[in-house]
């Protein structure tokens, strides 16, 4: 059969149809993957409009064959197209991109901590003398465990950093893949605008949280888990789902905590709801569904439990968190601080449960099943957000559960996304859908205003004006508006990438110095001082234990997580600083005031062989030093002169 240019796509479908009369037992056609799971039927809406789409790359390609064989051939062809295969390679380009972005680094940030252990069992003769290192809990043992084969395999860091890029990636093609769970119509569109909000909010959250980071960590492994069991869960795999969990819940305790709250009340409240309605499963049925997404996280809890019961069983652990949700982390459990962040992502979850709500005919299951685990996110977020203002429970408040918020409002984009460009133009199509997101995109026009939030809002009517000149572009005839706005949208991503592009080399330490002057420091120490030496530094210079490979007295990053523990690292960076009680980061300040007095009783108490300033903090001791630079100068704990100094 041979399709004359002239001919609509949508058309030569419905000749087909037309033609062979369709038995009205075949108007639900089963999705891709009805041959493995036969539950899950699209509505006839949703396989015209992907049929549709396959049609029209058929005719591209000019694989048309015979009529009798489209539905044979609709399986893969969207894996198989030519122009399928162009659009996978511009997204795999911008997602690495995406990830390159947050700059390339090893031995950064978090790592600072979390690859210890893995640098202890690599070398067994450093930090013997470290606290840290020889006596607090690991908290993210397959982690340690994982960075320990990779430091092997690669010591300079190239590949952690290439990791880092590729956890970003993969969370940018789960993404994609569920925007095609959802809808095949115009998914590259939908992709390629999610790629560039992601690129332009650097999907930032609240309390400093956010979907993807500049180094490779457990949150990644994490995230990567949460967002594949999203896409299952949409998908109608509940097993899937529940192994997705277990991988993020082994890395990050905390995930598992969570999506074992989040999945497992989205797998009760969308039973509820489906068995209420006439002729749906037994309750069997959803009792082994959510089994399914329950059953493997719960094995991962049974894994982390006696570390978890450590920490929430010590009688030490009321103090513990009091400190650490006051003292060391406010930044992360402070609402009052940060209240301001949690109104983009309100309007996000309104943007995206309206769109999904009036969207949940025409996509079937899917929606329905993105919904509700939206609306039981976004219960917990907010919930545990009232635990930590208006009553204040601290053991509540520590989930931390506003960690997933920035994940609920990467699937609310989705959907909102996907939902505009998949249909004519933006429109809601109930009042309920309307009032979502009018709400929606009010907030987001109220924190551009008062938060100074534009770039949301500037990419939401960006995507809503794209919408628009597509539909009146097809109205009137006008040629290639698919290209047009594919290329529009391209360059949405280019504007959110040249500012970051600029800011790689500061991003990205294995470009330059980990911190300044550090190079020349650690150079002179590992040449001049014995490996089990242990060095006073100031707290806020985190990357000496690492790059340095010698044993510190204390420094702000490695606070461990167990109470005991915690607790005295709070005592060490008193003694430290010398202010007790221990404030709040501004405490750290504190160590420029160190005098030969404080030092004789930190050498007593904790051995340190060897003292580092900063060079304008350097005559505070008022003794020859035995390394300076322009950033740094070392001195001898145990100096004969300093001994003889009278105390300050």
């Amino acid at each position: 059969m041979n399709v004359p240019p002239s001919v609509r796509p949508r058309d030569c479908l419905q000749s087909f149809g037309a033609a062979h009369k369709l038995p009205p037992d075949l108007k639900r056609v089963a999705t891709n993957d009805s041959s493995k799971h036969p539950n899950r039927v699209a509505m006839t809406s949703r396989a015209e409009e992907n049929s549709a789409v396959r049609v029209e790359d058929l005719g591209r390609s000019g694989a048309v064959g015979d009529a009798p064989q489209l539905g044979a051939v609709d399986v893969n062809l969207s894996w198989t197209t030519s122009a399928d295969a162009k659009h996978r390679l511009i997204l795999t380009g911008l997602a690495v991109l995406l990830g390159v972005s947050y700059g390339l680094s090893y031995g950064a940030s978090n790592q600072l901590y979390y690859l210890l252990p893995a640098l202890k069992h690599l070398h067994p003769e450093l930090l013997q003398r470290d606290w840290v290192v020889s006596s607090s809990h690991n908290y993210h043992p397959a982690y340690g465990w994982l960075s320990f084969w990779i430091m092997k395999l690669d010591a300079g860091g190239a590949l952690m950093a290439i990791l880092s890029v590729a956890t970003v990636v993969s969370g940018v093609f789960l993404s994609v893949r569920l925007v095609r769970t959802l809808s095949e119509r115009s998914w590259f569109l939908s992709a390629v605008l999610i790629v560039a909000l992601c690129m332009a909010t650097r999907t930032a959250g609240p309390g400093g949280t956010s979907v993807y980071t500049g180094i490779f960590q457990p949150s990644s492994l994490g995230v990567v888990g949460f967002l594949a069991a999203a896409v299952a869960w949409a998908r109608g795999r509940p097993w899937h789902v529940g192994w997705c969990l277990a991988f993020a819940g082994v890395f990050h305790a905390n995930y598992l905590v969570l999506s074992l709250a989040a999945f497992g009340c989205a797998s009760l409240v969308y039973g509820a709801v489906r068995a209420s309605r006439p002729g749906h499963g037994p309750l069997r049925e959803w009792g082994a569904s959510t089994l399914g997404c329950v059953g493997p996280p719960l094995l991962a809890l049974a894994w982390l439990f006696p570390l978890i019961w450590a920490t929430a069983q010590s009688p030490l652990a009321a103090e513990a968190n009091r400190l650490y949700q006051d003292v060391r982390g406010p930044h992360h459990y402070d609402v009052a601080r940060f209240w301001p962040t949690f109104v983009p992502w309100m309007a996000w979850q309104a943007l995206g449960m309206g769109s999904l709500w009036d969207r949940r005919k025409q996509w079937g299951e899917p929606a329905e099943r993105l919904l509700a685990l939206l609306v039981v996110m976004a219960a917990l977020v907010a919930s545990c957000v009232f635990f930590s203002t208006v009553w204040r429970v601290r053991s509540i408040n520590h989930l931390f559960a506003w960690r997933i918020a920035p994940i609920g409002a990467l699937l609310a984009q989705v959907a909102f996304l996907t939902s505009g460009s998949a249909g004519p133009r933006w429109q809601a199509r109930s009042r309920i859908g309307f009032a979502l997101q009018l709400a929606g995109a009010t907030a987001l026009g109220l924190n551009a205003h008062f938060n100074r939030g534009m770039v949301p809002f500037a990419l939401f009517c960006g995507c809503c004006a794209l919408w628009e000149g597509r539909y009146w572009a097809e109205v009137r005839g006008v040629r290639h508006v698919r290209r047009v706005v594919h290329g529009l949208a391209l360059g949405l991503f280019a504007l959110a990438f040249v500012p970051n592009a600029l800011r790689i080399p500061e991003r990205s330490n294995l470009m330059g110095e980990p911190a300044p002057g550090l190079g020349a420091l650690c150079g002179w120490v590992q040449a001049n001082t014995d490996l089990n030496s242990v060095f006073l530094i100031p707290p806020d210079l985190a990357e000496f234990r690492f790059w340095c490979r010698r044993a510190v007295v204390i420094d702000w990053k490695a606070d461990p997580l167990v109470p005991e523990d915690f607790l005295e690292w709070v005592r060490r960076m008193e003694a430290v600083t010398g202010r007790s009680p221990l404030s709040g980061p501004q405490d750290m300040e504190g160590y420029a005031s160190l005098d030969a007095d404080r030092l004789r009783r930190l050498q007593e108490a904790y051995g340190a062989d060897y003292v580092v300033t900063r060079t304008e903090q350097a005559g505070s001791l008022g003794v020859p030093s035995v390394f300076h630079s322009s950033h740094f100068e070392v001195f001898p704990a145990k100096s004969g002169d300093l001994a003889a100094l009278p105390a300050r």
